[in-house]
């Protein structure tokens, strides 16, 4: 296990973490979050999430990526952040998500994130 991210004792602690920021997956989005904490991998305009579904994780970002202090420069700029979801099964509808269903080694699913991202 890696040294940065926190074991609690109990669940309790991520449950806690997840409640309190209204995330969907308690474990993977305070494990995204202490990622983004140490590494700052969040720090971007645009995310493509592989092998995305159930979506937790998609979920997690779009809520991190897509705060009213990058809506306000993003409108500016006429630049929404963008986050794009490929996964095999389908997943919940995520506001701020475009969710493609495919393969992510077919060409095809490739040109319709390609068309999504331009």
């Amino acid at each position: 296990m890696s040294d940065f991210i926190s074991v609690y004792p109990t669940r309790s602690g991520p449950k806690r973490f997840s409640s309190r920021f209204g995330f969907l997956s308690e474990r993977s989005a305070l494990e995204l979050r202490q990622i983004d904490e140490e590494f700052d991998i969040l720090e971007v305009k645009h995310v493509v999430a592989l092998c995305a579904a159930p979506g937790s994780w998609s979920w997690c970002v779009s809520r991190l990526i897509f705060t009213a202090l990058h809506l306000i420069i993003s409108v500016k700029c006429g630049d929404l952040p963008l986050t794009v979801a490929i996964g095999l099964h389908s997943m919940d509808l995520i506001d701020g998500v475009n969710q493609v269903q495919g393969d992510i080694t077919n060409v095809r699913t490739a040109e319709v994130v390609k068309t999504i991202l331009l």
